[in-house]
């Protein structure tokens, strides 16, 4: 009997409760195997790549529709680190390299007289003038994304030494014999004077030489 005949005969209407509560059981079945499915794929430690390059995409992403940090920088190759400089405060530094290639993006660990700051960074480009976007991140970001980098690290001493308008960065890579200098400009055309304590140790400019690029020099961490 339908249920137009069922009103008409003054007959109750079958009960939909049992219908409906085999439904939710089948939903509910569902549920629970796709809940089960992405924590065995994702939740597991599987998603940290992808995470990092989706937030790496956003990140370059949102530089392209405001306006993005342009890095101009020269790099200079130094055959040891400077006098004036030996027994001087710097910072400790540790970066590692996520998994990709299209875009770089790093981790970082800077401690300085005690106080420690974590920073995530994507590059873009080579050369004199760089994209930049770079932002502090959390500890609890920082702890998931570092394991990442295992393979691709690099360790430096860095000293920060002012010079008129402009600041050197000299690096001092404490796992191998290897000592850069860094000098960040206004424009690609700035000339660069070497201050007397940095002269004599120039060797080279390698601003364009990919070798001493800190992703290429970025190595397994043995520590």
């Amino acid at each position: 009997v339908d249920a137009a005949t069922a009103v008409d005969a003054g007959a109750p209407l079958p009960d939909p409760r049992p219908g409906l509560q085999g439904l939710a059981r089948r939903a509910r079945a569902q549920r629970d195997a796709l809940a089960r499915e992405i924590g065995a794929r994702w939740l597991n430690g599987g998603a940290t790549a992808l995470v990092a390059e989706l937030d790496a995409c956003a990140a370059v992403l949102d530089a392209a529709h405001a306006a993005p940090g342009v890095e101009i920088e020269r790099k200079y190759l130094l055959r040891a680190l400077p006098r004036a400089l030996r027994g001087a405060t710097a910072a400790e530094v540790e970066q590692g390299y996520l998994p990709g290639e299209r875009l770089r993006e790093r981790v970082r660990r800077v401690t300085r007289e005690g106080r420690e700051r974590l920073v995530r960074t994507v590059k873009l480009g080579a050369g004199v003038s760089r994209i930049e976007v770079e932002e502090e991140t959390t500890r609890e970001l920082f702890d998931v994304l570092w394991p990442a980098t295992r393979a691709r690290r690099v360790r430096k001493r860095r000293y920060a030494v002012p010079e008129g308008a402009l600041t050197w960065e000299i690096d001092e890579f404490t796992d191998r014999t290897l000592v850069l200098a860094e000098v960040e400009l206004p424009a690609p055309d700035t000339p660069v004077v070497f201050p007397p304590w940095l002269a004599a140790y120039v060797v080279r400019e390698v601003t364009d030489d990919p070798t001493y690029l800190n992703s290429a020099l970025a190595k397994p961490d043995e520590g």
